[in-house]
């Protein structure tokens, strides 16, 4: 997931996870915010206390032990530290977790910022059988989904691999402006239970069955 808005792309991957574990799928949420503990607030988690170095390889050994468990079966890789500058993820740091994360009946939700620099978002893209760009209908967060969108299909990210969600209200100008036959909105009030997870839970599952 990659998103305009923090709290809009945290809760679209809380909500879609938690619709993958009601599957019977092993979910790993990973927050890619350097650093950030927000995830475990969300889920009532207490918070780690020491970052994860990813640029050490005693640590990547070990990413598997390191996930948190939530009651609900949510797994959990936050407070992670990378070689970039401020703690940055590189794609070399999110190579290895990737990697060492289980791939067999399992999910991994990335939460990506959307500042991160084009070449990381695209190399992350190319991994995931589906990419969810998250946005609000509003002049400057439409403009950054735009650009975002521009970019990964001039990396030759496929179209179909790609589905613009739109948080809050939608006005009749957005559906034009992205063009996207599987571009989704979630209203401000969408509860966890509400179809609208599930239907990006079926479309995470069919995406992955068709790259594997």
């Amino acid at each position: 997931l990659v998103g305009t808005h923090r709290q809009d792309s945290a809760r679209t991957a809380l909500y879609t996870g938690l619709a993958l574990n009601d599957d019977g799928l092993e979910v790993t949420l990973i927050d890619l915010y350097p650093l950030s503990t927000d995830y475990s607030v969300l889920l009532g988690l207490p918070p780690r206390q020491t970052p994860i170095l990813l640029a050490d390889p005693g640590t990547t050994r070990q990413l598997t032990d390191l996930i948190e468990r939530h009651s609900s079966g949510l797994g959990l890789l936050n407070n992670l530290q990378g070689r970039g500058q401020s703690g940055q993820l590189t794609f070399k740091d999110i190579d290895s977790l990737l990697e060492a994360l289980p791939s067999q009946n399992s999910f991994a939700l990335a939460d990506l910022p959307l500042d991160y620099p084009t070449e990381v978002m695209c190399q992350l893209a190319r991994c995931c059988a589906l990419v969810l760009l998250i946005t609000r209908d509003d002049s400057a967060s439409m403009q950054k989904a735009r650009a975002a969108l521009t970019l990964m299909e001039r990396e030759d990210i496929a179209k179909q691999s790609i589905i613009v969600v739109i948080v809050g209200p939608a006005t009749s100008g957005a559906l034009p402006a992205f063009e996207q036959e599987g571009m989704r909105v979630i209203h401000a009030e969408t509860t966890p239970d509400h179809p609208v997870f599930h239907d990006l839970a079926a479309r995470a599952k069919e995406a992955a069955d068709s790259s594997l």
